[in-house]
């Protein structure tokens, strides 16, 4: 996590799990996150940059969104 009025300093995340909310109807996310905070820089109702990774499971297909055929209900693949 990256905060602008301190851009030469890096905040890593305390705990590796974090607390998810997803709320279907606005398509929004909200993400409770544990960060490491010496010298006590960090104050609620700050806003910050965070950069999420993820690793994708060996077994994942990755196909172009172009390729998704999209109808109501069900999502289908136009061709593999």
């Amino acid at each position: 996590m990256t905060m602008d009025y301190l851009p030469d300093r890096e905040f890593a995340v305390a705990l590796p799990t974090s607390i998810l909310t997803w709320t279907r109807k606005t398509r929004t996310a909200r993400v409770r996150m544990e960060f490491h905070n010496p010298g006590y820089f960090l104050k609620p109702g700050m806003f910050a940059t965070v950069q999420v990774t993820s690793e994708l499971e060996a077994s994942a297909l990755l196909v172009p969104d172009m390729a998704i055929l999209r109808s109501g209900e069900k999502n289908t693949c136009s061709s593999l």
